[in-house]
């Protein structure tokens, strides 16, 4: 209702300012919701409330240019009819929200529940606890952290690339989690894929001195000796005391200076 009766406004509005606002605006809020869709979950504070925002000054463009909502020619209906439909969206309200602050605070409190048992070093119990806080709040990103690194510590590490995997799902586009992924690919010698996660990593965030290291040491063990070097290299601009950094290049130049010679 709201993007129908923004277009009917737009096409019809002879107030251009008004007209180019609205449109960017509404623009704005048909990609958000198509972003939320397949990326960032609409329930984070932030994305809320910037949505809600641009919602409400779309909205009062909308009715101040036409006299209001209960005038518009867009929005006609009986007085019992709105009645009836201001307290059905009430309701709907009331329950979506005792919903979410229910299924909320119970993730919480698995979640508080987890980290208290990884604390003491019981990960099976901790992960138990992630597990369920995951139930209540599928969108929730830290249990599903804090799980991957227990399974990691058992040595069940199958599981916490799954894990890891379950969080590109919701959050394709965060470097920290295609780092994990990286890291533990290359604890199983399967540099391949170790490789392709990192530097997907590298490429969302270059200044990532874990990143870079890891790269180094899966090129030096593939004898790709240049691009070892110059992940160093990066690491000692970014970090110039950087202690494993400076005595890995200077082991790898010394043992490989002929190829560096050329």
């Amino acid at each position: 209702l709201f993007f129908y009766s923004a277009a009917r406004f737009i096409f019809q509005s002879r107030q251009s300012y008004v007209s180019f606002t609205l449109t960017g605006l509404t623009a704005g809020l048909a990609g958000f919701l198509a972003h939320n869709i397949v990326s960032v979950n609409m329930r984070y504070p932030g994305c809320a409330l910037f949505f809600w925002f641009a919602l409400g000054i779309s909205l009062g463009l909308i009715a101040e240019q036409t006299g209001g909502f209960g005038n518009s020619r867009y929005c006609k209906s009986s007085k019992l009819a709105k009645q009836t439909g201001l307290l059905f969206l009430i309701i709907v309200f009331v329950i979506i929200t005792v919903y979410s602050i229910k299924t909320d605070i119970i993730a919480q409190v698995y979640f508080k529940k987890g980290l208290k048992a990884g604390s003491r070093g019981d990960w099976v119990k901790a992960i138990t606890a992630y597990q369920k806080s995951i139930i209540f709040d599928q969108s929730f990103i830290r249990p599903y952290y804090k799980m991957a690194y227990a399974y990691d510590q058992i040595g069940q590490t199958d599981e916490a690339v799954l894990t890891y995997k379950d969080i590109l799902n919701q959050v394709p586009y965060y470097a920290r989690t295609r780092a994990n992924l990286g890291i533990l690919y290359f604890k199983k010698n399967n540099f391949d894929k170790a490789l392709i996660y990192l530097k997907q990593a590298e490429d969302l965030n270059p200044y990532d001195i874990d990143v870079l290291i890891s790269l180094s040491l899966i090129y030096a063990k593939q004898g790709q000796n240049r691009e070892a070097v110059n992940c160093l290299e990066r690491v000692l601009r970014l970090e110039p005391k950087h202690k494993f950094a400076y005595h890995t290049l200077k082991s790898i130049i010394t043992q490989f200076k002929l190829d560096f010679t050329e």
